[in-house]
């Protein structure tokens, strides 16, 4: 599954810019890409210097149990914010997502 995030430097810099450009509106800022839970759970467990093993099939299990059962999608499914719907014409993601993770798992 995939889900819109966002580091919080990058919304420190993405309100910076909103302060300074003196814009209003409503905003959805995000990370540049979509996160894919599985790449998150082994960037986080690399930094802890740990392996991890995914197991193959359980993810269309999930999908599976996920398209029966709405608790069960919250967890599991996939939660996107279109990036369409955040019209700002200025660069505020300059970290790369592996970047973040490693930022936030040192401290």
């Amino acid at each position: 599954n995939k889900r819109s995030m966002i580091y919080i430097e990058i919304l420190s810099e993405f309100l910076y810019q909103i302060c300074v450009q003196k814009l209003g509106g409503i905003f959805l800022p995000q990370n540049q890409d979509y996160v894919e839970t599985s790449e998150l759970i082994k960037l986080i467990r690399q930094s802890h210097g740990k392996s991890t093993l995914f197991i193959p099939g359980f993810s269309r299990l999930l999908l599976s149990l996920t398209k029966r059962n709405s608790a069960i999608n919250k967890i599991y499914g996939s939660l996107m914010i279109d990036r369409s719907l955040n019209s700002v014409e200025f660069i505020y993601d300059r970290i790369p997502f592996k970047q973040t993770v490693k930022s936030t798992e040192d401290k």
